[in-house]
């Protein structure tokens, strides 16, 4: 009977060899996965409007559970609780700041108790991320700050600035809009290793409110100045070839040109248009480029930055303002330069990926995934710009 039991054995031993392979016993298996709850706490608009996007990537993870509290602070909010699913509603009166802050961690604080959660996330610099923050932060629970690093310095705004000073030094994860953001935290000797540059979340909201927006802009262009004709034009129209390969570039041909240019497929030329066609086309763009006098003005007017061709301009007040940038021509970089500087203005905090790097940043330092490509700590800017 004991050899009947010993073969036995072995050949269930040989199965589960074959079926799992070898085991280590100095680490869990890999296709063992722990669940992990995350709370969040909000209570203003801002917080419900920038924390959508987070929680949105949060809850396509199969392996968080996701839980949302709010404090009531933002009183013109209700429907947010139907739209956003809030798990939790507090009925804190709000009567005055220290009664709300009171209520709100005593309130987060049981949330905390009910969900048991692995991190709490919050937003911004008002009362409810401050007393969140706080409840967790007293629990032991690690804290990550949405929107950190933003500063004045000052007394003002009052009391935000004093809030979103302490948040930082009691989170754990700093994610940060830009690079400004970064260095005020850093100074602040907050470590590198928990600051990471994401963007901001609300252009993930602004992409979801205009749909068909896909990160490619809309560039016009008019070039027609004798001195530009010839090599000067043919820099530019390579510089601008490069750029349709990501962006919508329209380049209005001129009857100066009597030079062969070697025209890009990829850049849309039209014939010249009467003026108040070619106003519209400069509303509709996001750049204008010329060695125009007169468009500069319209510009300018207009509200469309534009990046004037020339060695200089005689609009200084213009220039002076920053209306316009100047891309001198003899610098046959200069006009790839001023589209770069252009385009971080208008991708200031971001592509509008910051949800979905900030849920990716949470799975990996809760260690649900053994590796996050393609976001990594500071060292950079994780918010890529277009382009």
């Amino acid at each position: 009977m004991c050899i009947i039991s010993l073969i036995l054995y072995t050949h269930l031993s040989l199965l589960v060899l074959i079926i799992f392979g070898p085991l280590d016993c100095r680490s869990p298996p890999r296709y063992i996965f722990t669940m992990k709850t995350i709370l969040i706490g909000c209570g203003t608009r801002p917080d419900v409007l920038k924390l959508a996007p987070v929680w949105a990537e949060l809850r396509l993870n199969p392996r968080f559970t996701t839980k949302i509290w709010w404090s009531g602070q933002g009183k013109d909010i209700f429907p947010v609780e139907h739209q956003y699913m809030v798990d939790n509603s507090s009925k804190i009166a709000w009567s005055s700041l220290n009664e709300g802050i009171a209520d709100t961690i005593k309130g987060f604080d049981d949330a905390i108790y009910l969900y048991e959660p692995d991190l709490v996330v919050t937003h911004g610099d008002d009362a409810t991320a401050y007393a969140c923050t706080l409840a967790a932060f007293n629990r032991s629970i690690p804290v990550a700050h949405v929107e950190a690093g933003l500063r004045t310095y000052r007394d003002t705004p009052h009391p935000e600035e004093a809030y979103r000073r302490s948040i930082a030094l009691m989170a754990s994860m700093h994610f940060a809009p830009d690079t400004i953001a970064r260095l005020n935290l850093i100074q602040e000797y907050i470590p590198h290793d928990r600051i990471f540059i994401t963007g901001n979340t609300i252009n993930d909201v602004m992409r979801a409110w205009a749909p068909a927006f896909n990160g490619n802009l809309d560039i016009l262009v008019t070039l027609h100045r004798r001195e530009n004709t010839g090599r000067h034009i043919a820099s530019a129209l390579n510089t601008l070839g490069l750029w349709a390969i990501k962006h919508n570039i329209t380049v209005i041909k001129h009857p100066n040109w009597q030079d062969q240019y070697d025209l890009s497929k990829l850049i849309n030329f039209i014939d010249p248009v009467p003026h108040d066609e070619l106003l519209n086309l400069m509303s509709l763009n996001d750049f204008v480029v010329t060695d125009s006098g007169g468009l500069q003005e319209e510009c300018a007017f207009l509200g469309c930055p534009c990046i004037v061709y020339r060695e200089e301009t005689e609009r200084t007040a213009l220039l002076n303002s920053g209306a316009i940038i100047l891309a001198p021509p003899s610098d046959p970089d200069s006009l790839d330069d001023a589209l770069r500087i252009l385009l971080r203005r208008q991708y200031a905090y971001g592509n509008g990926t910051a949800g979905l790097q900030i849920a990716r940043l949470i799975e990996k330092r809760l260690g649900t995934c053994a590796n996050v490509a393609g976001v990594e700590a500071i060292g950079g800017d994780s918010a890529d710009l277009p382009g």
